[in-house]
């Protein structure tokens, strides 16, 4: 197969840079479960690596999982073509206790530890702690009932049935944005 060599940018927002990035990476799943990778459990779901749009997350509790993962990617990621942006790689050990790790490195470049994720709007610690999503909800409903509330105003929304209507339409969706995974603080 020849290279081709392509100048241009696609633009922000188009579909192809997604449907290259899926076609591209699907061999990457494949080769860390072949490589016997071990997965994390999220909200009860084992899961080896998450992916949405062109970003990657790949999830583990262990060290010596993580560099392993980091050269199977590296390794795909070569073969195909494919460049990664280490100065937005980051890296994020799933711990109970604080402990310091040496540093992570891919492509001969270290990465940065971090101890909070977001993903897809949803912040996940490295303690698996979901308060602070919780927090921010609730917050956020707030604001968007307030904001909701300085809308009426001026206006005619006064009767109850419109009021209602807008709060479960507006505020309700920015409060249970991500409870899907609220429960899995709970202890059994």
């Amino acid at each position: 197969m020849q290279d081709i060599n392509c100048n241009i940018e696609v633009k922000q927002g188009f579909l192809l840079p997604l449907t290259l990035f899926g076609i591209y990476i699907d061999k990457l799943k494949h080769c860390l479960e072949e490589a016997g990778c071990a997965a994390t459990t999220l909200a009860g779901i084992f899961v080896i690596l998450l992916l949405y749009a062109e970003d990657i997350v790949l999830m583990t509790m262990c060290t010596f999982d993580l560099d392993k993962k980091l050269i199977i990617l590296n390794d795909v990621c070569s073969n195909m073509g494919m460049t990664v942006n280490t100065d937005k790689t980051k890296v994020m050990i799933i711990k109970s206790k604080k402990v310091t790790y040496p540093n992570f490195v891919y492509d001969n470049r270290n990465l940065e530890e971090m101890y909070l994720y977001k993903y897809v709007g949803i912040d996940i610690h490295q303690k698996f702690k979901w308060n602070y999503n919780i927090e921010k909800r609730i917050n956020g409903g707030w604001k968007a009932y307030f904001g909701l509330e300085n809308n009426y105003k001026p206006s005619n929304f006064v009767t109850w049935d419109k009021k209602r209507f807008f709060f479960e339409t507006l505020v309700t969706l920015v409060i249970l944005y991500g409870c899907e995974v609220w429960g899995c603080s709970i202890s059994k």
